[in-house]
């Protein structure tokens, strides 16, 4: 069994090299609890504008600064130890498509460990795929998954 567990999107499409970047900040920084890359599309830090040095749509140069810590990753993809999944608990089963990450991720911090944002490592997201699919099937209200993820996750965080 591995001792990472990575969860990808499926509207994704990952650059060469990404996974092995983020294992790194495991080697690296002691005490990391998750870890995230850039991206094109999310409503995190890790969402970066497209530079002009970028040779090619779905390649990215290194940083700067290779990774920094950060209060939010986005949940399109997080890798994290499985020792760390099994201590907080996994995702909380109250929630629907939206905010269950910001929850888990706040038991994440709220047990001492960091969330580091691996810059270096792109994936390129497309957004909202399987949300979209599912409106245009009638089986979700987007806007009232995302209010009802919202008001749980701030109802959680307040009560802690």
């Amino acid at each position: 069994m591995g001792d990472y567990i990575c969860l990808l999107n499926n509207d994704t499409k990952p650059t060469k090299g990404w996974l092995k970047k983020m294992v790194e900040v495991f080697d690296r920084e002691q005490n990391v609890g998750a870890v995230g890359p850039s991206t094109n599309q999310c409503c995190s830090p890790q969402k970066i504008e497209k530079r002009k040095d970028v040779p090619k749509e779905y390649e990215v140069v290194d940083f700067l600064n290779t990774y920094g810590k950060t209060f939010q990753l986005s949940g399109f993809c997080l890798l994290f130890p499985k020792r760390v999944w099994l201590e907080v608990g996994g995702f909380n089963e109250k929630f629907g498509l939206y905010a269950q990450e910001n929850e888990f991720l706040h038991r994440i911090q709220k047990t001492g460990y960091k969330t580091l944002w691996r810059k270096d490592a792109y994936i390129w997201h497309y957004g909202e795929a399987s949300g979209k699919k599912m409106v245009k099937n009638e089986s979700l209200d987007i806007e009232k998954e995302r209010e009802e993820g919202n008001r749980l996750y701030q109802q959680i965080i307040n009560s802690h």
